[in-house]
């Protein structure tokens, strides 16, 4: 798991990533979801989003402030499920596979 929030970035080993170890798709997915998500909430300075690959499908995780998780989730999670129809059709154009899980 990689997290997002710094240039150097630390992955399930404890080793340092460099951004530029990350895959364009990767970027591409961060990218689009901070974006939505740190205009969604209060504390923007909470937002982390890390990538990681399970099989042939990219795991986008979002972890926001516990306050500001309704307004991620939404009215019967239709904000989140939004965002996650974002990502699979932004994904679909890199002929890969993605999902998004608020933790």
């Amino acid at each position: 798991m990689r997290e997002s929030d710094s240039p150097d970035e630390m992955d399930s080993g404890g080793e340092e990533v460099a951004v530029g170890d990350l895959t364009e798709d990767e970027v591409m997915a961060r990218d689009m979801i901070v974006y939505i998500a740190g205009h969604l909430v209060e504390d923007t300075d909470s937002v982390e989003v890390s990538t990681e690959w399970d099989g042939d499908r990219l795991k986008v995780l979002l972890r926001v402030a516990d306050g500001d998780k309704g307004k991620v989730i939404g009215r019967k999670g239709r904000v989140v499920r939004a965002m996650q129809s974002l990502l699979r059709v932004s994904a679909v154009k890199s002929n890969i596979r993605a999902s998004l899980d608020v933790v």
